[in-house]
């Protein structure tokens, strides 16, 4: 299990860092606990790598 999860970190460091910033900040107006924070922060962070993803998107229609 340790091979595997090794082997996927240069994607799991950097996303979990953003999904916890975002969670810094939604925790900071509706409180560290609540349930609030996490969804908005999984909500964001999927909006963001949606964003990032666009110019492939694009390059893929023409």
């Amino acid at each position: 299990m340790d091979t595997i999860a090794s082997l996927f970190s240069f994607i799991t460091t950097p996303v979990s860092w953003i999904i916890v910033q975002f969670h810094k900040v939604y925790g900071a107006l509706f409180g560290d606990d609540s349930g609030w924070a996490w969804g908005l922060s999984i909500v964001s962070l999927v909006v963001l790598i949606r964003i990032c993803l666009i110019p492939l998107f694009v390059k893929q229609i023409k």
